[in-house]
């Protein structure tokens, strides 16, 4: 990281300040960004407008044409491993110590049947993936990045779902793999210290666990618990699509780009053939 007092780190400060102070609008992706936006930059909550990220096309199909026969049934009934994933990118900033701790434990335990997952890559993949070929750790797949669609195949074949930020972080990063999850009706375990959007979402529809980083014995505890009660997991998964719906990905996202637009347009900052897309009214465009 660069040292806040290098001449670098405030020559880069200055720029971002130049950017956001002459932006006509700001469009950050959650209110924890937002909030630090208006502190850090001194700016008017006129000027900015979150619009969240959401599930991709695949993700949102899934669950409309195929969720109904799948979700409600626990998956680890029809095999011997119970899943526990991770999909995504693993990079500097996501620690693994509280997930390869509460690996340890369970393998301490002689616990069987417990399969871990790592789909994606990053800098701290490579590092874990190393750690556990060096220590011999056998209840760990690592698999490459795939396409979206056989995302899909491998998030509906988990039994849970692992979520990783830090206090630090969440006025900066977002971690958007969230909507992808919630929309396949997938219970979540979201390692944080902090508080955020996800948190709030948890904790206010209930379908996953919040522990704090660096706590592998309460993640083992909420994974063994898990894993020996299908009718928690169903009922997670259930609350899961209850939060999905209440979104309305297409219609809200679509809106809240309509009105972005709409108010650039009025002050002719927009080009033409924005305009002439949304008076076509054609919902595909966007999404």
């Amino acid at each position: 990281m660069t040292d806040k007092n290098s001449i670098i780190y405030k020559a880069l400060k200055r720029i971002e300040h130049t950017i956001f102070s002459k932006s006509d609008y700001i469009v950050p992706i959650g209110n924890n960004m937002k909030k630090k936006i208006i502190t850090d930059y001194n700016l008017g909550e006129e000027k900015i407008l979150i619009i969240e990220n959401r599930a991709l096309k695949a993700h949102r199909e899934y669950a409309k044409e195929k969720i109904k026969n799948n979700v409600f049934n626990s998956n680890s009934n029809k095999r011997e491993e119970f899943i526990v994933q991770y999909a995504g990118n693993l990079g500097r900033v996501h620690e693994f110590q509280t997930f390869l701790g509460a690996v340890k434990i369970i393998n301490e335990k002689n616990i069987k049947n417990i399969k871990f997952q790592f789909i994606g890559g990053g800098f701290n993949y490579d590092k874990l993936k190393s750690i556990v070929k060096k220590e011999k750790i056998e209840n760990i797949e690592f698999l490459p990045y795939v396409s979206p669609e056989e995302v899909i195949n491998f998030l509906v074949n988990s039994d849970i779902q692992l979520v990783i930020s830090r206090k630090d972080l969440l006025d900066t990063a977002f971690p958007s793999k969230f909507y992808g999850i919630v929309t396949v009706g997938k219970p979540i375990i979201y390692i944080c210290d902090g508080e955020d959007d996800i948190t709030r979402y948890i904790k206010q529809y209930k379908f996953g666990f919040i522990i704090p980083n660096g706590n592998s014995q309460e993640l083992f505890e909420k994974i063994i618990m898990l894993k020996e009660s299908p009718d928690l997991l169903k009922e997670l998964s259930i609350n899961a699509l209850t939060l999905s719906r209440a979104m309305n990905y297409e219609q809200d996202v679509l809106k809240k780009y309509q009105v972005l637009f709409e108010r650039l347009n009025s002050s002719n900052y927009i080009w033409k053939p924005v305009r002439e897309i949304f008076a076509s009214n054609d919902q595909n465009v966007i999404l």
